[in-house]
C-alpha cells in the first residue's frame, strides 16, 4: 500500500475520532522504503494518541512506549523486539523462550531482541522505558 494512502486514511479516522487503528498491506512488496515509512505512522499514531498494529497473515507489528503486550494463545510464535525512536530501551520479557528482566536493548548493541519464542501462555514484553517495535511471527 502506498504510504501516502496510509497516512491519508489514519488522518481521516483520527477526525472521525477513531483511536485504535489495523493497517494492512503495510508490509511488504517490492517498496521496503513504504513498509519503513509505515512503521512512522504508527510513530505518529502513538505521539498522537492512538494504538496501531501492522499486520498481513502472519506478522503483526506494535510500537510500545512504557507498556506493555500481553500474548495469550500464541505458543511457539516468533517475537522480536527493537529499539525504536532513540537508541535504546528497557524491556522484561515473560513467557518467552528467553526471559529478560529489566535489560537495555540498544541500537547495535547486545542483548539482541530478535527471534525469541512464545514458551507459556500468557506471555509478556513490557517496555519500561523508551520505545521499541514489537514484532510477532505466527
Amino acid at each position: 500500500k502506498d504510504v501516502t494512502d496510509t497516512m491519508f486514511a489514519v488522518l481521516k479516522g483520527f477526525s472521525y475520532g477513531f483511536r485504535s487503528f489495523l493497517l494492512l498491506g503495510c508490509l511488504g512488496g517490492r517498496r521496503v522504503d513504504h513498509s519503513l515509512a509505515n512503521l512512522e505512522v504508527l510513530q505518529y499514531i502513538r505521539e498522537h494518541g492512538g494504538h496501531g498494529i501492522i499486520a498481513d497473515a502472519s506478522t503483526k507489528i506494535f510500537l510500545l512506549h512504557d507498556e506493555r503486550l500481553k500474548m495469550t494463545g500464541m505458543s511457539g510464535a516468533t517475537v522480536s523486539v527493537f529499539p525504536y525512536n532513540g537508541s535504546a530501551c528497557t524491556v522484561s520479557y515473560s513467557g518467552l523462550k528467553y526471559p529478560l528482566n529489566r535489560e537495555q536493548l540498544s541500537c547495535g548493541g547486545f542483548p539482541m531482541g530478535v527471534s525469541n519464542q512464545v514458551a507459556g501462555d500468557p506471555a509478556e514484553v513490557r517496555v519500561h522505558n523508551g520505545t521499541a517495535l514489537v514484532v510477532v511471527v505466527q
